[in-house]
């Protein structure tokens, strides 16, 4: 299978695309996010052999983490992170 790292990389760009190119609105972002990265951690393990329940519960887990991540970077490069 391929590596997770390369699959996360892949979400966060389809997820800009398709942000800007649909206009979505940042409250159902996370719903993108988790469903290209468990459909494509899903296909990646049909693909190349891996269990499939395996790969959607990554894919659901890792589809946060870098959900979280990019997150905290955007905010970090465009004002800071404001604390109390």
């Amino acid at each position: 299978m391929l590596d997770m790292f390369l699959v996360m990389g892949v979400v966060v760009g389809l997820t800009e695309i398709l942000k800007k190119k649909f206009n979505i609105d940042k409250m159902y972002m996370w719903i993108l996010v988790l469903g290209i990265a468990s459909g494509l951690n899903c296909l990646n393990a049909f693909a190349f052999g891996g269990d499939i329940q395996i790969a959607l519960k990554d894919g659901i887990y890792n589809a946060a983490l870098a959900s979280g991540v990019y997150s905290l970077g955007k905010s970090a490069l465009e004002g800071g992170i404001k604390s109390e």
